[in-house]
Formats: C-alpha cells, structure tokens, sequence
C-alpha cells in the first residue's frame, strides 16, 4: 500500500471537520425542533468509495422552519453571509451551512418538495451521529439536477454524474425517473442526463420524455454568461420596486459574496474596494453575451 500524500492527508482531516460540525448542527435544528435533510455531501461519498471532497455544509429544511433553523445557526455563532433564491448561507470560522427549501430544476412548490424529500429520507451517520440524507432514487435524481444546474462549466457536478451513471442500478434510475415527473423536474432531469453519453443512452432505456423545456434549464447546461440566468430572472420578476432590488443585490452583492467571486477582493479593504466599483462595470460589460445566450436557449426550449 501507498503513503497517503499530505494533501490528501489534508482532504480526509477536511471532511472530518467537516462532518463533525454537520453532526452539531443537525443536533442543534433538531433540538429546536427543527428536521433537516443533508444534500450532497457525504451522502454523495458512496459514489466515491467514501473519498468525495466537498467543502460545505447543504441542508434541506421545510420552508416553514427556515427561520428557527437560521435562529439555532446564530445561536451556533454562525452568520449570515449571502443569500440568493436558492439557498441563505451562514458562515462560522470559514465554513459554510448553505440552508435550502428548494433544489434547482424542481418547480413545484417548497412545501411539496419537502414533503416529497422527508418521504424520501434514511439516515446514515455522519461524524459520528445520525444524519438523514436523500434515498438512493432521489439521491440519483439530484445528482443529475445539480449537473443541470452547472452544466457544462463545472466538473465536478459532472464527474459526480458519471459516477452516478456507472454505479446506479436501473431500478434506481426508473425510480429517479418518477420522482422527477412527481417534482416537475422532467426538463433538467433529461438535460442533466444528457451531459454525457451514457445519460444519453439512459435516457433512450427510460423512455423518458423531455418535459416542458425552460429557458433557464437551456441556459444552465450550456457554457452561457455567468450573468445570464441573473438577466433571465430579472426579465421574469414582477414590479419595479423587485426589480430594483434586484440590480442592487446583483452590482452591489455582500463582502462575503465579493470575496468569493474576486480574488482581488481577498487582498484586505482596498481589494474589497477595487472589486465593488469593477462588479457593476463587469455586469454592464456581460450583458450583450448574455442577452445573446438568453435568446438562444428561448430558441431551444420553444423546439
């Protein structure tokens, strides 16, 4: 046997801090009566044999408990630290716990996606403590959703995809298959699956039909303009005053969100500086690629 090298040595001490805080913060929702669901994860590391690497922590909770959830993470000593229409997430000592109610590419209602998901829950144990995690037909059905939602511009979703496509059973895959009609998530399931040639052969095997194709769902599985599905859903928010909101959030994002999205916004206060006077100027100089992209993929969801 091999000598573990120092950073994978580093990789397993990462998941194991990782996972611990996982356990506590479960602990911690659960005693304010509050039940989650972890997503991807270590749930995800059976595809790799337990070896996955993954830097934060995504939690499922009912929209309902949303917000005792976020009071027992500030009563962790976590922060708020961005939030989008996805996701909200809190920071503590450089770790993230991303709080979801919904899943990309899934258009039913929070309420019904919860209720779908809890019936679909088993635990496993995670740094030590009992963690509910998605079965193995919805956990196959959002490791194809999250390659949706990426597409082709970033590899892991996708190296998760392959995985899942030379490891799941077919029984698995039909079952995935009736949860994403259950979900309304035909339209991203079939494009995730059709990333990469054997989804494609799986989709020829589960006879699946597309689904009503979204615009959004287009634009995530190509190589468009980061800014692009930003535009897309300005174009689609209703009033002014939302709108407005909207811009203001996109050109004028948090520090923490900043510091994410820049390097230069990581070299101390006048990084962070330089970087919130280029965001605005780096939206406006995108907008014709993404204009570009948003009517392609409206070009492909009406074929």
């Amino acid at each position: 046997m091999g000598v573990p090298s120092n950073k994978s040595l580093a990789h397993a001490a990462r998941r194991l801090a990782i996972d611990g805080t996982a356990a506590r913060v479960v602990e911690a929702l659960a005693s304010a009566g509050v039940r989650c669901i972890l997503l991807k994860g270590a749930s995800f590391s059976d595809l790799y044999e337990g070896a996955r690497l993954y830097n934060d922590i995504d939690l499922l909770v009912a929209p309902e408990t949303l917000e005792t959830a976020e009071a027992a993470l500030a009563r962790l000593g976590f922060e708020l630290r961005d939030d989008d229409p996805h996701s909200r997430i809190w920071r503590r000592e450089g770790l993230d716990v991303d709080l979801h109610t919904t899943i990309v590419g899934v258009h039913v209602e929070a309420e019904r996606l919860w209720e779908v998901a809890a019936s679909h829950a088993e635990p496993i144990s995670v740094g030590g403590a009992p963690v509910e995690v998605l079965d193995s037909p919805a956990r196959a059905l959002h490791v194809v959703l999250h390659a949706a939602q990426h597409g082709l511009n970033e590899q892991k979703p996708r190296e998760d995809l392959r995985r899942a496509l030379a490891r799941v059973s077919r029984e698995t895959w039909d079952k995935a298959a009736a949860l994403a009609v259950e979900l309304e998530a035909q339209a991203s399931f079939w494009a995730g699956l059709g990333l990469e040639p054997e989804g494609r052969e799986l989709q020829v095997a589960l006879q699946l039909e597309e689904g009503t194709r979204r615009t959004e769902t287009e634009l995530r599985a190509t190589t468009a303009p980061p800014t692009s599905v930003g535009l897309l859903r300005l174009a689609e928010t209703k009033g002014m005053r939302a709108k407005t909101a909207l811009v203001a959030r996109e050109a004028f994002p948090s520090a923490f969100f900043l510091r994410t999205w820049s390097p230069l916004a990581r070299r101390g206060p006048l990084g962070l500086a330089i970087a919130y006077v280029w965001r605005p100027v780096w939206i406006l100089l995108q907008l014709g690629p993404a204009l570009a992209a948003i009517m392609r993929a409206r070009r492909a969801a009406r074929r």
